[in-house]
Parts: structure tokens; C-alpha cells; sequence
């Protein structure tokens, strides 16, 4: 972070100071958990569900997102099976590809949070979210500039932990049919996070759907 940011942000609390730093210079990211979290997914019928059951999420439900959780790193599949994971924290030293053994599979980069709802059908519901497919990225990033944008205009009033929606949009792929994409929408701030003594750990999520993200036309958002 340059000085004028650091200036601006000398008055939060340090841990909170070094996450919005830290997703300042951020690029990518990772996640999932145990405990009493559970791992989020997008399917590939375009719904929200987690957990072992695929229990669905409740798309007006309104999340909580744990600023300080936001964590990067990479994930190696092969025909279905995890062959090598690494991920830090962003207010963590980064993973660097270059220094990943070969586990005879392509490292893919990885981002991630983790989210508590605090209002709608999933009240109390704690969840982590991860993914290395380009769309997912992309949303996550964009969420990560929303919150230090919010952050560096000194207009928050101690409002500073983003409370979202999920969503998802969708583009039409000539091989694989239509493909869905998250969507995260900031629909409003709130002062902390819920209180709750969960100490999750991170976790495998299940292999990505592997499909040509770049050529997808621009997003239409759906709240």
C-alpha cells in the first residue's frame, strides 16, 4: 500500500487494516472449510447450494463477509482427484507457483472468503467460498476493490463489512451449451461480523467444471 492509503487507514483495527492492504495488491485468491462452515458452490444448473447435501442457499438471503478471511493460493486435479493444494491468507507471504511441486497436474490459481448469513431463510449459516474458474475470480476481485474502494472514501461511518447477495448469470458456450457464473452483488454495510467461536480449517472443494470462460459475452446481473 502507498503512504496516502496507509494514512487513510491508520485509524482501523490492525487485523482489518492489514486485510484491506492486503486486498489492495491483491491478484487471486482461495477457500472452503469444515467445523461448522460448509463449502459454497455454484452447480452447474446455476444453483447456490452447500454442503455434503447440496443443501440449496436461499438466493434472497442476505451474507455477511468476514473481510479478514480472504485467502489465495492453488489447486492440482486429475481425473477427479486432489494431487496438491496451497493457500495462505492474503495478509500472509503469497504461494508462488514457481516454488509448487510437480503433482503431475496443472496448478490453477485459487480465491476465496468466508461468509455468515445474517438475515432470510439461512440465518446463521456459515460458509466458505472458493473457486478457480475465471468468472468466480473475477466476481471475488471485484468484490475485494468494492470493499477497499468503500474503505478509501472515508464516507463509512465504521460501516465497513460488505453484506451480499448471490447470483448468477449465465452465457451460451458453442461446446459445452449454456454456462453459469457466479454473480456477488453488495447490497449494503454493516459494523462487524456476527459473533461465533467457529475456527474453520481449509479444505478441498470438489473438482471445478472446466470450461472456456474467455470467450463469455459480457455479464447481465441477476439479483
Amino acid at each position: 500500500a502507498n503512504r496516502k492509503y496507509s494514512i487513510m487507514t491508520n485509524n482501523l483495527p490492525v487485523n482489518l487494516s492489514r486485510a484491506i492492504d492486503a486486498m489492495a495488491g491483491a491478484a487471486v485468491a482461495i477457500d472452503a472449510s469444515s467445523g461448522d462452515f460448509n463449502y459454497l458452490k455454484l452447480t452447474k444448473a446455476g444453483e447456490w447450494v452447500h454442503g455434503a447435501e447440496d443443501d440449496e442457499v436461499d438466493t434472497q438471503s442476505v451474507f455477511a463477509v468476514d473481510t479478514e478471511s480472504f485467502f489465495a493460493g492453488f489447486q492440482a486435479w486429475a481425473d477427479g482427484s486432489l494431487e496438491g493444494e496451497e493457500i495462505r491468507l492474503l495478509t500472509e507471504p503469497p504461494v508462488t507457483k514457481a516454488d509448487l511441486p510437480d503433482v503431475g497436474a496443472e496448478w490453477k490459481a485459487l480465491l476465496g472468503f468466508q461468509l455468515v448469513c445474517i438475515d432470510g431463510a439461512d440465518l446463521g449459516l456459515q460458509l466458505v467460498y472458493k473457486t478457480t474458474s475465471k468468472g468466480g475470480i473475477t466476481e471475488i476481485n471485484t468484490l475485494m476493490k468494492s470493499i477497499v474502494a468503500h474503505v478509501k472514501s472515508g464516507k463509512h461511518d465504521g460501516l465497513l463489512i460488505p453484506e451480499i447477495k448471490l447470483a448468477e448469470d449465465s452465457y451460451r458456450h458453442k461446446k459445452y451449451g449454456k454456462i453459469y457464473t457466479p454473480v456477488i452483488n453488495v447490497v449494503g454495510w454493516v459494523a462487524a461480523m456476527p459473533t461465533n467461536d467457529a475456527k474453520p480449517e481449509v479444505v478441498a472443494e470438489p473438482e471445478p467444471e472446466i470450461v472456456a470462460e474467455a470467450e463469455a459475452p459480457r455479464r447481465r446481473r441477476r439479483a
